[in-house]
């Protein structure tokens, strides 16, 4: 089975957080924590759309596509190789699908995904799709 859809807003990334002696310290300024969190909401909420209750067993493969803002003085056919990076895309993007599209992060076999510019007409935003199978 799959399911597909789309979220609209600026892919924003997982921010870091750090570790000193017993103190654990939230990275990032708390306009990029705002601008995650509201990433999240879109996510959550687009994700509450199509998952009534979250996939409770089986494996899970998810392909994700950021469309981030094309910066004014990037080529025509640029790829985006600046931050955000992918790595902490997907991570924002899965957190805020677990519980919500499936029970636990471990279920998750198969994950693919491509950052790339919205193109001129397009609002930016993340398509995604998942796919699962209950026969274990």
């Amino acid at each position: 089975m799959h399911k597909a859809f789309r979220v609209y807003g600026v892919p924003r990334p997982q921010g870091s957080v750090r570790a000193f002696r017993n103190i654990v310290v939230q990275g990032g300024s708390k306009e990029s924590r705002d601008a995650q969190a509201s990433w999240r909401t879109l996510i959550i909420d687009q994700a509450r759309r199509h998952f009534p209750r979250p996939i409770e067993e089986g494996r899970i493969s998810i392909n994700y596509i950021f469309y981030l803002p094309k910066p004014k003085y990037a080529k025509k056919d640029a790829e985006p190789t600046k931050k955000p990076d992918l790595d902490k895309l997907i991570r924002a993007a899965g957190d805020a699908l677990s519980t919500i599209a499936y029970r636990d992060d471990a279920q998750i076999t198969f994950i693919s995904a491509i950052k790339r510019y919205a193109d001129a007409n397009q609002t930016p935003g993340m398509d995604i799709r998942i796919r699962w199978d209950t026969d274990e």
